[in-house]
C-alpha cells in the first residue's frame, strides 16, 4: 500500500514539475525575397514554399504581397503547400514577394533518462527520394552549434 502512495506521490510530483515548462513562444516572421535581373518580356513563374501547421507550431499568414499576383496551391505528387506566381511578359527588372506569418511554437520539456530536455520531435530519414523535386529532408539539428545559439538568445 505505502508502495503505491509513493508511486502516485512520485508521478504527481514529476506531473507538476513539467506542467510549467510547457512554454509557447509567439514570433512574427516576414520572409521577403526579390527574383533579380529578370529579362524584359520574357515567362516569369515562381514558387514558393507556404509553411504548416503541425503538433510543434501553428502558423497563420497575417499577410501577402508581391509584384506578381499569387495563389496558394498545392502540389500533387507529394502534398506540399506552396505559393504560385507567373506572368508571360516580364514588365520589371527586379519582382519582390513578401509574406508575414504569425507564429506560435509550443516547446515541451519531457523526462528523459539522463535528464530534462527539450523535445524536438522525431526525425527519419528518407531511403531514397522518388525524383530530383522531392521535399527536401531537414535533419533534426538538436546538437547543432547555431540552434543552441539561436536557444540562448530566445531566451
Amino acid at each position: 500500500m505505502l508502495r503505491k502512495q509513493l508511486l502516485l506521490l512520485s508521478f504527481l510530483f514529476a506531473t507538476v514539475c513539467v506542467v510549467p515548462a510547457q512554454e509557447t513562444r509567439h514570433f512574427a516572421f516576414q520572409y521577403s525575397f526579390t527574383v533579380k535581373d529578370v529579362p524584359a518580356g520574357e515567362r516569369l513563374r515562381v514558387w514558393v514554399p507556404a509553411p504548416h501547421s503541425d503538433e510543434f507550431q501553428e502558423v497563420k499568414v497575417i499577410s501577402g504581397r508581391g509584384d506578381l499576383g499569387f495563389r496558394k496551391t498545392r502540389e500533387s505528387r507529394f502534398g506540399n503547400e506552396m505559393y504560385y506566381a507567373q506572368t508571360s511578359e516580364a514588365r520589371q527588372a527586379d519582382v519582390r514577394f513578401e509574406f508575414v506569418y504569425d507564429v506560435v511554437r509550443h516547446q515541451r520539456l519531457t523526462l528523459g533518462v539522463a535528464r530534462p530536455h527539450l523535445d524536438t520531435g522525431t526525425c527519419s530519414t528518407p531511403a531514397k527520394p522518388k525524383r530530383a523535386t522531392a521535399p527536401t529532408f531537414i535533419p533534426c539539428l538538436s546538437q547543432c552549434p547555431v540552434r543552441k545559439a539561436f536557444r540562448r538568445a530566445l531566451k
